[in-house]
């Protein structure tokens, strides 16, 4: 308990928590907070690990299986000759895809024609995409590469596929030879064009990069969950699972080949049990179609938590999962940034805006639940990044970033919101520095002399944004007093999953009928409606897991890698700030928001087991004594 006390000294909430432990420790050794806040070492004399030695599981289950799997997988037909076909997307001639799109492109710009001006006005925008492509399609034509050497010879997109993604360059398809008859693609794209009317010209004109993405992320399964991370504001919760679940197959299907690793740990057993619990509020359930529908969701997106988990097993993979991650969050804010703009200008150019955007790039322009959580979850990630990369601009940037986020919500009306990220702020700087209450402190004598010199207009908004007073506590107290009648009497079970089994169960315990209410006013609230008191005990203890897991390595991080360190500080910062913005608010009510949660987690997890596994593969610090026989020979014959 003793060890790295310097460690325990640069946090102030981590250095009250470890001196109460050892107090109590020293009182009563073996105590249940000493042992939840710093894990001890693993050790070879527990009953667990002598079973696991006598078996020898790996040499005798593990090993056998995996290699049974691989030599089916190798010899099967069907799946050999899928694996060929598969592998053969990326060697397609560029002039074959090039011509795909040039007929598709000009039959499609003709359908649009006949469309227009002999049946009905079908808009610009799918005329402007096809002509585009009609004249993207015949520049394409002149490349004789394939797909893979074309994209490696292209600065932007070798950049982000062989640069971010990091996948490798000196593969055998940037010398293989071209495949593709153009006269099947000529072929294809005109029935394409034809067809124009039952498909649009955006799914067409992503057909081929979505396949080359999806092959990439089959062949590299980490760079699909860094895209994961990229995609949360950009994608619906269902293309997002759906997403999810294609990561998930490559890496188990890498796994069952013996190219990829599994690692279960405690941690991931309550998030399995949470898992199991999930099930089963699907199943039990009053509203049975679609509480399972939405179990079975969620149960995919905790399945990507175990592939992303152990998925990044490099430092390197974890930075850009974080990097990834901020640019998605900047984008997003940037959009909403640009729609708050937008209220303050006339009708006219707000307008113009919606005609210019399609609807997922307008829907970033708004104050989303999806935008609120992952601004509490990602600005103490921003901050720390900055902080220690030693650059000023960098700093400000990310500063500046932060005040529009907090301005966003302010304006957006989401006091629960602004509240949790600055929550997170200061249990950022709580855990990274000790000196912390040294601006903590002063900051709260200063900011109500600042409040006052303000002008009343500006005052009187914050005073209603923050008042827990009038309408909004009655209405708080209402729905809190009505889920509290029906948690008694659905303790156990709980009443299922979803919107649907909260609206028919709600109103029969409410006396005010013209509120419709959809969910409990907070996480764990609604989590044992929904679940029961079983899932809610299973919940809190993957909560104190997620405590324990992290004091446990910040004991030990002294000589880890700086940026692993951080990623577990923030993302800890992160997840407990949306733990405690629980309380006041049902965080999961977006499941997109759910999603980035377990992400987040998994990001976590694999940033500890990176990080520890990087510790014990570092040489010693320690002195060594190394001299050869011929060197003591040397001194030998000196001395003689």
């Amino acid at each position: 308990m003793n060890k790295n006390k310097s460690a325990k000294k640069k946090s102030s909430i981590f250095s009250f928590l470890t001196r109460f432990s050892e107090y109590i420790y020293s009182k009563m050794p073996e105590s249940l907070s000493a042992h939840l806040l710093i894990g001890k070492k693993k050790t070879e004399n527990g009953l667990f690990s002598k079973l696991i030695s006598k078996i020898n599981f790996t040499k005798r289950v593990s090993l056998p299986v995996k290699r049974f799997i691989a030599k089916s997988f190798d010899n099967s037909f069907i799946l050999g000759y899928l694996k060929q076909l598969i592998a053969k997307v990326p060697l397609i001639q560029l002039k074959c895809v090039g011509l795909f799109y040039f007929s598709f492109g000009l039959y499609s710009t003709i359908v649009n024609l006949i469309k227009t001006n002999l049946v009905s006005d079908v808009g610009d925008m799918p005329l402007y995409l096809s002509i585009g492509t009609f004249v993207v399609g015949g520049l394409l034509c002149a490349s004789q590469k394939n797909c893979y050497a074309a994209f490696a010879e292209s600065k932007i997109l070798s950049r982000i596929f062989f640069g971010f993604f990091k996948i490798p360059t000196n593969n055998s398809f940037l010398r293989g030879e071209p495949i593709g008859r153009p006269t099947y693609f000529l072929i294809a794209g005109i029935i394409a064009g034809i067809l124009g009317s039952l498909t649009s010209v955006q799914f067409i004109l992503l057909l081929f990069p979505t396949l080359l993405a999806l092959y990439a992320v089959l062949a590299f399964p980490e760079s699909g969950s860094v895209a994961l991370f990229f995609a949360l504001p950009f994608l619906s919760y269902e293309q997002l699972a759906a997403f999810g679940v294609f990561v998930t197959a490559s890496w188990f299907i890498k796994l069952i080949r013996g190219k990829r690793v599994f690692k279960f740990s405690f941690f991931d057993f309550t998030v399995l049990a949470f898992g199991i619990a999930i099930f089963f509020g699907g199943v039990i359930s009053v509203s049975p179609s679609e509480s399972s529908e939405l179990s079975y969701l969620f149960l995919a997106m905790l399945a990507t938590y175990f592939a992303v988990s152990n998925l990044l097993r490099t430092a390197e993979w974890i930075k850009k999962c974080g990097a990834a991650l901020v640019i998605s969050f900047t984008i997003s804010l940037v959009a909403s940034v640009i729609g708050k703009t937008t209220l303050f200008l006339p009708a006219t150019v707000t307008d113009i805006f919606s005609e210019m955007f399609s609807g997922p790039i307008l829907s970033l322009m708004y104050t989303t639940p999806l935008f609120i959580h992952m601004a509490v979850a990602v600005v103490p990630l921003m901050l720390l990044r900055s902080a220690t990369s030693k650059n000023a601009p960098k700093m400000t940037w990310s500063v500046i970033a932060v005040l529009l986020t907090l301005i966003c919500l302010f304006i957006g009306g989401s006091r629960s919101g602004t509240l949790a990220v600055i929550v997170g702020i200061m249990l950022l700087v709580m855990l990274v520095s000790k000196k912390s209450l040294s601006y903590i402190i002063p900051a709260i004598i200063i900011i109500p002399l600042v409040v006052a010199l303000l002008p009343s207009d500006i005052t009187g908004a914050v005073n209603k944004l923050f008042s827990f007073d009038g309408t909004i506590a009655s209405y708080r107290q209402n729905v809190n007093y009505t889920t509290n009648k029906v948690i008694f009497d659905s303790f156990l079970g709980g009443i299922g999953l979803g919107e649907g089994a909260f609206l028919k169960i709600y109103p029969l315990y409410t006396n005010d009928l013209s509120m419709t209410m959809t969910h409990a006013s907070s996480l764990y609230s609604q989590i044992i409606v929904s679940l029961g008191i079983s899932g809610l005990i299973i919940f809190f203890i993957f909560i104190a897991q997620l405590l324990r897991k992290y004091f446990s390595y910040i004991t030990l991080s002294r000589h880890d890698d700086t940026e692993l360190k951080n990623t577990v500080i923030a993302t800890f910062a992160g997840l407990s700030s949306l733990l405690i913005m629980g309380f006041i608010d049902h965080i999961w009510l977006s499941p997109s928001v759910f999603f980035m949660f377990w992400l987040m987690t998994a990001l976590f997890s694999a940033s500890i087991k990176t990080a520890e596994s990087e510790r014990y593969s570092m040489p010693s610090d320690e002195p060594t004594l190394e001299l050869d026989c011929k060197t003591l020979n040397h001194f030998s014959k000196r001395k003689g």
